[in-house]
């Protein structure tokens, strides 16, 4: 029974590459919810380009933390 489910398993993992737009798509329809088509690239690419910055910086995000311990934050009054 072993034998059997090996290659089943590997064609579903060499299969499953194709089919992640489809996966995503579905998705993404959803969790468009009240979102017109026209407008969920306005609410989604933002937080795609978020994500991807977090992803860039993340090695040198500790270093960054213990900079901003070190820095002080000057306190400007009203401008108004």
């Amino acid at each position: 029974m072993a034998e059997a489910r090996a290659p089943t398993q590997a064609a579903a993992t060499h299969a499953a590459p194709t089919n992640h737009a489809g996966l995503i798509w579905a998705i993404a329809d959803l969790l468009r919810g009240d979102y017109k088509r026209s407008e969920y690239g306005r609410v989604i690419l933002p937080l795609v380009l978020l994500r991807r910055l977090d992803c860039v910086l993340e090695p040198t995000k500790a270093q960054v933390l213990a900079r901003f311990k070190t820095l002080t934050v000057q306190t400007v009054g009203p401008v108004l």
